[in-house]
């Protein structure tokens, strides 16, 4: 059984998560566009992070430069994409595969950073402070598709010809939500790393995994087609399948141990999609 400061820490994780869901969320659900940039992204947030707060840099401009560099990562996979040509998902490929590199020089070439002893937004109240981000996040996002714009992004992965008759750029509006999503996701990881006090260059493997099953979990609790609905319906996803794994892993009786992580991430998402309902839950 999960002891009462273990609920509260999955429930925190969840939260933080969310933030890198709701990224996800943005190219899947919203635009209709498979990018693989994430497992990158995520780290370059936390190496930023770290490499900064190792230079005395304050929390706030630290995290807010993990989404920056996140976004960076989504412009260039949107430059592979559009202007060389390259397939979207090897796009998104080849970005992670070149920010494995370049996260190991941000970090001064060793592959993990600690950060005890530094100050960071979670040494008082981290469950009020990963809240109150969540729900600043998914404001944002709230606001952004209730704009001309936002109908702009929502239409530009279904239906091209709307985009044109608004007068707008389809390669620029994936652009944007490109550099969008991976805002939040460097953000988000910029957000674990504090919250975790480390930086790990192999940590973003099953980024995208986790929050697809984050998501879809939402979407199975939470049934609606509004975009406030839907963020609502990744955080209650990402807190539920924290849930799940921590429930696994202190399944002792099952013979389950913490190696097991992305064995029992992978079957959560197998159980998931073959529901009977999956036609509603798989990405189209």
């Amino acid at each position: 059984m999960l002891s009462s400061y273990e609920y509260i820490l999955c429930i925190e994780l969840g939260l933080l998560w969310s933030v890198i869901s709701m990224g996800v969320w943005l190219m899947f659900r919203v635009c209709g566009q498979s990018d693989l940039t994430c497992d990158g992204s995520v780290v370059v947030g936390a190496a930023v992070y770290a490499a900064l707060t190792h230079l005395g840099w304050h929390w706030s401009i630290a995290t807010l430069s993990g989404g920056v560099a996140g976004m960076l990562a989504g412009l260039m996979t949107g430059i592979m994409a559009n202007q060389l040509r390259i397939h979207n998902i090897l796009s998104g490929i080849l970005t992670t595969f070149m920010l494995y590199s370049m996260n190991l020089r941000i970090m001064g070439g060793v592959p993990n950073l600690a950060l005890f002893g530094y100050h960071s937004m979670f040494d008082d109240s981290p469950f009020l402070v990963a809240l109150i981000v969540t729900i600043g996040a998914g404001g944002i996002l709230c606001r952004l598709f209730q704009s001309r714009f936002g109908l702009a992004i929502r239409a530009a992965g279904h239906n091209p010809e709307l985009i044109e008759s608004l007068g707008l750029s389809r390669y620029r509006v994936i652009l944007f939500c490109l550099m969008l999503s991976n805002f939040y996701i460097g953000f988000g990881g910029a957000l674990l790393c504090q919250h975790q006090s480390y930086a790990d260059c192999g940590s973003g493997a099953g980024t995208l995994i986790t929050a697809l099953a984050s998501i879809m979990i939402g979407e199975r609790v939470i049934k609606t087609r509004s975009i406030t609905g839907s963020l609502i319906a990744i955080v209650i996803g990402s807190i539920g399948y924290r849930l799940c794994v921590a429930f696994a892993l202190h399944a002792d009786w099952v013979g389950l141990k913490t190696q097991d992580l992305n064995l029992i991430t992978g079957l959560i998402v197998v159980a998931i999609m073959a529901h009977p309902s999956r036609k509603n839950l798989c990405f189209k």
